[in-house]
């Protein structure tokens, strides 16, 4: 598999898990694709297939895929995990800016490891 894929599957369609899913994720066991595939089953409050994957849970790994420096899972961890604002993530001391608004933590977090991310490539 040359693409990262991030495969998301609602958890009340019990057809599309075992029909798709576990077929999918049995027939990349054992090979180097399982490095590029990050499964998710959930309930996001929608039973059955048509929309059960809400955009409020796709949307933060949209957002890190196209703002991670590479694919790799790790980074895209880090950088799914700072898009939802997880505190236990320490930015490092901001700058101090005269006459500008004060930034809040949470938007510190997420500039520092962009930067981080980015300055890397």
């Amino acid at each position: 598999m040359e693409n990262t894929l991030i495969y998301m599957q609602g958890a009340a369609d019990p057809f599309h898990i075992y029909n798709q899913q576990v077929p999918f994720l049995n027939a990349i066991a054992g090979t180097s694709s399982v490095q590029k595939v990050i499964p998710i089953t959930d309930f996001w409050g929608r039973l059955g297939h048509s929309h059960s994957v809400v955009p409020g849970a796709f949307m933060p790994w949209l957002k890190a895929l196209i703002t991670a420096p590479d694919l790799k899972l790790p980074t895209l961890f880090e950088v799914h995990k700072v898009l939802q604002g997880d505190t236990m993530i320490q930015p490092p001391a901001a700058r101090s800016v005269q006459k500008m608004a004060k930034p809040s933590d949470k938007d510190i977090t997420k500039a520092n490891l962009l930067s981080k991310l980015l300055l890397q490539r």
